[in-house]
């Protein structure tokens, strides 16, 4: 039996994003301690906003290569 048939959650805090975009139900990114974009995972693939497109741009030479 897993934890979310349970009906127990978790809470993971990561910069890690491919970790994030396999594991994460909901993603909420948070900016100076602001919510600017929140959703399910594939927010990690297309983001809306700006700031978030700005900071996983940012990401990319780190994690992608």
């Amino acid at each position: 039996i897993t934890m979310k048939e349970q009906g127990k959650g978790l809470l993971i805090v990561t910069h890690y994003i491919p970790f994030a975009i396999k594991a994460a139900d909901r993603v909420i990114f948070i900016d100076n301690g602001a919510i600017v974009e929140s959703g399910d995972a594939g927010i990690l693939k297309k983001p809306k906003s700006a700031r978030l497109k700005s900071y996983l741009k940012s990401l990319q030479s780190i994690l992608y290569q």
